[in-house]
């Protein structure tokens, strides 16, 4: 990051946002929606393929939101986010939005055209359901959204576009919760960064229409 003359901040750097493991911190509303219209003017999208301004995802996270940008190859690239603990605990440095200066005159390393709609994006194996056992004291975050990311073991091979389904247990035997009518999708899959061997991170996120 390189000091700006015209002002005390520095310059933020773009090109290390996008392929280094750095993760900013957007800590109210006004910043993230600032951060989001900056990310648009350089091209950068959702994961989803959906723009980066759509939809505001800021309440997911609140006050602890951090926005990377995925380049590694193991996920869709674009943007992913997390919670701030979730970062710091995988290795991400840091970055406060409010500390660094963010020029009108860059020229975008990215281009908008070339984004694929997050409904004609085609996976690279055809996309398989799992059913998968949930304590039941969880069920009630992931339906409200609180909860958007899973750690699991890999041993089915997730992929981005599969399918989740749920079924909720307690102390061992299967329980009655209205998470067992609904799907997720698998928005991401990260493996390393601090996660046990052998063990990944699933983004999630309901599917609202399925047949």
């Amino acid at each position: 990051m390189q000091m700006n003359s015209n002002n005390q901040k520095p310059t933020f750097d773009w090109r290390k946002f996008k392929y280094e493991n750095i993760a900013v911190h957007v800590k109210t509303q006004e910043e993230y929606d600032n951060f989001m219209k900056e990310c648009k003017a350089q091209g950068f999208a959702w994961c989803t393929g959906k723009e980066a301004d759509m939809p505001n995802l800021w309440p997911d996270c609140a006050y602890d939101m951090c926005i990377i940008y995925d380049n590694s190859g193991l996920v869709k690239k674009g943007l992913h986010y997390q919670r701030l603990g979730f970062f710091k605990d995988t290795g991400y440095r840091i970055e406060e939005f409010a500390d660094f200066y963010f020029p009108k005159d860059y020229q975008p390393i990215n281009s908008t055209s070339n984004l694929i709609p997050e409904n004609q994006i085609e996976f690279l194996e055809k996309p398989t359901t799992h059913t998968l056992k949930l304590e039941e004291c969880f069920c009630e975050a992931v339906v409200t959204g609180k909860k958007s990311f899973e750690i699991r073991k890999n041993d089915r091979s997730f992929q981005p576009g599969d399918t989740i389904e749920f079924i909720p247990v307690s102390n061992g035997h299967t329980a009655i919760h209205v998470i067992s009518n609904r799907r997720y999708r698998i928005t991401y899959v990260l493996s390393g960064w601090g996660l046990k061997n052998g063990y990944v991170a699933l983004g999630i996120e309901e599917v609202k229409n399925y047949d």
